[in-house]
């Protein structure tokens, strides 16, 4: 399972503190982001967090 930045989608490393891809500092609760096997995605996230999703393309995708 891997965790993503919340902010641009970067993948980030547990010891991060910094998204690689935007800076925006990395959250000490989690949120990973995993495939549910129909194509969908499923967020694991602490109770409590909010999780804002864009209409921004997926990340890695370029066309």
């Amino acid at each position: 399972m891997a965790n993503f930045c919340t902010n641009c989608g970067s993948p980030l490393k547990p010891e991060y503190r910094f998204c690689p891809g935007c800076g925006t500092a990395v959250a000490q609760d989690k949120v990973t982001i995993r495939e549910d096997g129909k194509g969908g995605l499923i967020f694991d996230v602490p109770e409590g967090t909010t999780v804002t999703i864009s209409d921004a393309p997926p990340f890695g995708k370029t066309d």
